[in-house]
């Protein structure tokens, strides 16, 4: 969640099917062969010697949403335990489904596929009724939503009136993680800084802020991650910048770590972020104080998160458990947790820099790192987005991403929408910043010092 990179999100819920793998899990295809509802998710799975189906399935409608061209890349296996079928990769993938007598009437015949402007209004307005947490939490009656948009809609809108509808419709859910796009136009409900808002381009403003810190803290003198690999267009921007360090002073080290993803193209992103961070953690061994910077980090994977913080864990810790929503309730509760990893972790003073652009993947390493006695946290609130994107799809196969898992830290606190609070609150304050005065590193250095 995935997470979340570049302000939508990068790798949300990814399923592939055992077909066309091993024979050690060919033997399983009677077991897995069958229809088989999610636990929450909102996820219908067909699966036959042939081929697998994922549908994105709601109250009112059943549109396809994977299949097994595009499954099989991702390295995610299907078994039967219990009686149930378990979706998990090698990272925080893990969904379970129970077994269905037969496909749904909805699902027939390759599932609901139409552009009538109704029934996609109707499918989208019930996937965030049936699946989204946090109606709650931002004070939204979804109801309320319905019968004032419901009537604008007839069988005669146009494509261009119905997504401004649905854009509309989403306004008040100002969450970080919910997105539409119609393959032309992106929307997404969450609101920028003030200082941002007249940006064409937030999120690459925000990413670029990296650059400005690695002019003021280190004189554009940085290490660089592995060897990056080509990126195009405005992702040009972020070339070769995934993690960046320097020595502020003979007994402080600087870590940047603007993304959770991205460290390869083969991936084996978790590996390589592991094998970055031992290089660091091992030239800066001998530091009484590392500041590991990520303020504006704009998330990736959990699972890059707890690899990265690992390197700096002195013990196993709950980092935090997540529930996914499910009907009135929620999934029984997934732990998880950052351990030492690594040949040597660095175990002295760690002071973490946080903003209010630190957000989802990012998040989760600032979650693992807060349970470990010897760091401080120094900066804003984070963002207050951590639920994994939920990737679903309209009949008329537009996309949208949502938010239905809960994160809860290990305080017993649900940081959503508020982010998680620093230990010495500094406000980040964008001119000052901008101008070479940089508060939120120097408070850092300050307690660094002491």
């Amino acid at each position: 969640m995935t997470r979340k990179s570049l302000a939508v999100p990068l790798l949300t819920i990814i399923i592939a099917t055992t077909l066309g793998l091993p024979a050690a899990h060919a033997r399983q295809s009677n077991e897995i062969d069958g229809i088989w509802l999610s636990h929450g998710y909102g996820m219908l799975i067909e699966v036959n010697a042939e081929q697998a189906t994922i549908y994105d399935i709601t109250s009112v409608s059943c549109t396809p949403l994977f299949d097994t061209t595009a499954l099989q890349e991702y390295g995610v296996q299907l078994t039967v335990e219990n009686g149930e079928l378990i979706i998990r990769d090698d990272k925080t993938l893990y969904i379970t489904a129970a077994r269905l007598e037969s496909l749904p009437e909805l699902c027939a015949n390759g599932g609901t596929v139409s552009d009538d402007p109704e029934l996609n209004f109707e499918a989208f307005w019930h996937d965030f009724n049936e699946q989204y947490a946090f109606f709650d939490l931002y004070g939204v009656d979804w109801q309320a939503q319905y019968d004032q948009y419901r009537p604008l809609v007839t069988g005669e809108t146009s494509p261009e009136e119905l997504f401004t509808i649905l854009s509309d419709m989403l306004r008040p859910l100002t969450d970080e993680h919910i997105s539409l796009s119609n393959g032309e136009q992106d929307f997404s409900p969450a609101i920028s800084a003030s200082w941002l808002a007249d940006d064409p381009m937030p999120v690459v403003t925000i990413f670029s802020m990296n650059d400005v810190v690695a002019q003021n803290a280190l004189n554009g003198q940085v290490s660089f991650n592995l060897e990056a690999f080509a990126l195009e267009g405005d992702e040009a921007l972020i070339a070769n910048r995934f993690i960046f360090y320097g020595k502020l002073s003979d007994t402080v080290g600087y870590v940047n770590i603007p993304l959770e993803t991205a460290y390869t193209e083969d991936g084996s992103d978790v590996a390589n972020a592991g094998v970055t961070m031992d290089r660091i953690v091992a030239e800066f061994a001998d530091l009484e104080t590392i500041i590991i910077d990520v303020r504006f980090n704009l998330g990736g994977d959990d699972a890059v998160a707890l690899a990265l913080a690992s390197r700096f864990a002195d013990e196993k810790r709950v980092v935090t458990t997540k529930q996914a929503r499910d009907g009135d309730d929620f999934t029984p509760s997934r732990e998880f947790y950052v351990e030492p990893g690594g040949p040597q972790q660095f175990t002295g003073n760690v002071i973490v820099l946080t903003s209010q652009f630190t957000v989802s993947a990012g998040e989760t390493f600032v979650l693992a790192m807060d349970v470990l006695p010897h760091v401080t946290m120094v900066g804003e609130n984070t963002a207050g987005a951590y639920s994994d994107v939920l990737s679903r799809v309209l009949p008329n196969g537009w996309t949208f991403g949502l938010s239905n898992e809960k994160y809860t830290a290990p305080d017993g606190e649900v940081y959503e929408k508020v982010g998680n609070p620093p230990d010495v609150l500094v406000p980040f304050d964008p001119e000052d910043f901008l101008a070479g005065t940089d508060e939120i590193l120097s408070i850092a250095l300050e307690l660094a010092a002491q």
